[in-house]
């Protein structure tokens, strides 16, 4: 693929992409035909589902008939029989008919179903001969025309196991159990009518008889879940009326009376009675056939629909994107051979960088287009670019050459200075060699002032302690005094509540005193009494106030006290303060004796390094001047690279001026 032209790819491309859309278009028309002919092929064989409906519901009736006329052994149903049989003929010859316009085929299940029943309904002349004949039982009947219902049903749901629709195919499902429901009505109305005209059960009829009333309601609970909305109001507004009712009636009578017989109904009343209820079940298969052949119609017609529009869609689209491809490929192959045209043209010109490519779209090529002529713009600013430097290279080169021929010069003067300035760092590194020691014996002396500072701040921090340790103990007496003042006043206050208790007591005394005058002799020991409680309050109020002054004397004591010792404590914290003072001059003392300490240390380091700087210098001064030497010889190699250079930049400048910028 790689020397492959860019038309043959695209080629490519456009033809596996057609491909690709061809074949998941096609695929998407089988489908859709698919299913029109799916829908196609289901009408037909559900319009026959119609007529196999009716011929059923004809056979259910003669079915019933003759087990009726088995059962009364002739004497009853003869006419409805006889009448019954001319509808049944009438209903086959219509299957029959359309039969014929059918291609059963196609459709296997159906084929193998409809084709056995036909097959049993050859025998029917012989069977009908038979029940007029009362040589046949009445099981033997019902057996025969049920297999052959049974045959037409499972034809009939063959048809909606092949429709592909899924709306359809549940419509014929839940038309398939109503009528399955039906048919056991039918068998039901056979039984009962060979019953009824016995009147009792024959062997193992009763067993049957509840089997099919089960059948019935499991088949018909069936089409209620499977039913659509339409099937199922249909069936619930119409499934009613009196023979409903009569129906369940004489069931009940059945079941009470059974294993003793004497039912007391009329088998033909009682055929005529179920009839009506499974008319009304015909009349809701009727709706249920036309329904699905109208759905299905609508069906076909939509699935046509969908067909054509998507054809002509399909076309359309298929049209429009041929047109759309070939004028993309026409487009980008016009524009790319243009760009190729141009390319050439730039490629195998004199160099002239002013040429342009010509850019109309706005597309990828466009913008190839835009991306080349800025990469010639580029180009064209490097070349100018380029040779501005050339030319500016030849000058430096010449320059270049000329400071060669002074560097020369310039070092072998340096070499002479650098011998020198070597003599000269000797004599230095000798005066720096005993700045060095003297520092050393500074640094010694510094160091024992240090120490002696150190130790009087030792001291004074000693001094400071114990002041502040002296200070403390103050303030605890001051505060033990301060705590006895004002115990001194709590027992003041208590004397002075003593005191207020004797002048009450005496003032008692003297009261009790005149009231013991008042009484006269016979209160003459309350008297005695009364004085000597006077006299005790006289004595209490005479030591209250002694205490009391006593009190006062100690709280002056107190007070002064107090304050000698607020004086002392203020002196010992002044002389703190002093203290903290002489500490702190001493400790600035430490601090700029420390700072000396460093300073003659970083002198003493300084003056080694400097020591080991001017080492080392001397020997640099040596390599200098062997540099020296040596750069003699690079600047001749210089000078020879500058000649070099210049004529490279003659030979650029020689080659940028072929190009036009």
């Amino acid at each position: 693929m790689k020397n492959t032209t860019l038309k043959t790819k695209l080629s490519i491309v456009i033809v596996i992409t057609s491909l690709a859309l061809l074949f998941f278009a096609g695929s998407s028309v089988v489908l859709k035909f698919k299913a029109y002919s799916n829908l196609s092929k289901s009408a037909s064989l559900v319009k026959l589902s119609v007529k196999i409906g009716s011929l059923v519901h004809e056979l259910q009736k003669e079915r019933g008939a003759s087990a009726g006329f088995i059962g009364a052994k002739g004497n009853k149903f003869r006419e409805i029989l006889s009448n019954q049989r001319i509808q049944t003929n009438q209903k086959l010859k219509d299957l029959l008919s359309m039969a014929k316009h059918v291609n059963i085929d196609k459709n296997p299940r159906f084929a193998k179903y409809f084709k056995a029943a036909m097959s049993e309904l050859n025998g029917l002349s012989s069977m009908r001969r038979r029940v007029d004949s009362l040589s046949i039982g009445v099981k033997q009947e019902v057996a025969y025309y049920t297999q052959i219902n049974a045959n037409l049903l499972n034809a009939v749901g063959a048809i909606g196991f092949a429709t592909k629709d899924p709306f359809i195919s549940k419509e014929l499902n839940a038309y398939t159990n109503f009528l399955l429901s039906k048919e056991r009505a039918g068998i039901e109305r056979a039984v009962l009518s060979n019953t009824f005209a016995q009147n009792h059960f024959g062997p193992g009829m009763y067993e049957k008889f509840i089997t099919l009333i089960a059948e019935q309601n499991a088949y018909m609970h069936s089409f209620e879940i499977s039913a659509n909305d339409k099937f199922l109001s249909y069936y619930k507004t119409h499934f009613n009326g009196s023979s409903i009712e009569d129906v369940n009636k004489m069931r009940q009578i059945a079941i009470s009376h059974f294993g003793k017989g004497n039912f007391g109904i009329d088998p033909e009343y009682w055929f005529k009675t179920i009839t009506k209820k499974i008319n009304i079940l015909k009349n809701i298969e009727d709706f249920m056939e036309k329904t699905i052949v109208k759905d299905l119609k609508h069906r076909i017609s939509s699935a046509l629909y969908g067909l054509t529009v998507y054809l002509i869609t399909l076309g359309l689209g298929i049209m429009a994107i041929a047109m759309l491809v070939f004028a993309i490929f026409k487009y980008v192959l016009a524009n790319i051979r243009k760009l190729t045209e141009q390319a050439k043209e730039l490629a195998s010109g004199q160099g002239d960088l002013t040429q342009r490519i010509n850019v109309e779209s706005h597309d990828e090529l466009g913008e190839l287009g835009e991306w080349f002529n800025k990469f010639v713009e580029k180009t064209q600013m490097m070349i100018r670019d380029i040779k501005s430097s050339v030319g500016q290279l030849g000058t430096h080169s010449s320059q270049l050459q000329a400071s060669a021929n002074n560097m020369s010069t310039l070092i072998e003067e340096t070499s002479r200075n650098t011998e020198e300035i070597a003599t000269a760092m000797n004599d230095t590194t000798e005066a720096v060699n005993g700045i060095a020691q003297a520092t050393e014996n500074i640094n010694s002396l510094a160091t024992e002032v240090g120490e002696v500072n150190a130790k009087m701040i030792e001291n004074i921090q000693d001094r400071v302690d114990r002041m502040r340790k002296n200070a403390l103990l103050a303030k605890e007496a001051m505060e033990q005094i301060n705590t006895v003042g004002e115990s001194s006043k709590e027992i003041g206050q208590i004397i002075a509540v003593i005191n207020e208790i004797a002048d009450q007591t005496n003032l008692l005394a003297l009261n009790a005193a005149i009231e013991a005058a008042r009484a006269g002799e016979a209160g003459r020991g309350f008297a005695v009494v009364a004085d000597e409680v006077r006299k005790l309050a006289e004595r209490t109020q005479r030591a209250t106030e002694e205490i009391r002054n006593m009190i006062d004397k100690i709280q002056n004591d107190t007070n002064a006290a107090v304050e000698k010792t607020r004086q002392a404590n203020e002196m010992i914290l002044e002389e703190e303060k002093k203290a903290q003072e002489d500490k702190q001059d001493v400790e600035e003392v430490v601090e700029k004796t420390n700072r000396v300490i460093e300073e003659i240390n970083s002198t003493s380091a300084a003056t080694e390094e400097l020591s080991s700087t001017f080492s080392e210098m001397d020997m640099q001064i040596k390599d200098i001047a062997e540099a020296a030497k040596e750069n003699i010889h690079v600047v001749e190699e210089v000078s020879k690279a500058s000649e070099q250079l210049n004529q490279i930049a003659i030979n650029v400048d020689n080659l940028i001026n072929k190009f036009k910028v």
